[in-house]
């Protein structure tokens, strides 16, 4: 409704704003969503904040470096994304959802 031109002529951006348990839900709500259409003169802007987890979009993730004990300051870099498809950790199911994009019609 928002995005048809019709409705609101001036109207040029839609920014979507979610913190902690409403940065869960925008974050999967991004990337189930069809809005976003390049070619629309409507832009819309996704914004998560301190999600307490995040929806991954492929088998990497951060790798145990970038998790430091405590607070790192702002000089922590987190440059390595290792690959976890055929690792043997035991978490066959790493890539489900709500982490992952895997058997998302299985989740409860």
């Amino acid at each position: 409704f928002l995005t048809n031109p019709g409705a609101f002529s001036k109207l040029r951006q839609i920014v979507v704003v979610g913190f902690s348990a409403g940065g869960q839900f925008v974050n999967r709500y991004s990337w189930a969503s069809t809005y976003g259409d390049p070619a629309s003169a409507i832009t819309v802007r996704f914004v998560v904040s301190d999600a307490s987890s995040y929806l991954y979009l492929d088998d990497h993730r951060p790798d145990p470096s970038c998790r430091p004990p405590s607070d790192s300051s702002t000089t922590l870099q987190c440059l390595q994304f290792p690959s976890l498809s055929g690792n043997s950790t035991g978490c066959e199911n790493f890539n489900d959802f709500k982490y992952g994009t895997a058997n998302v019609a299985q989740s409860g």
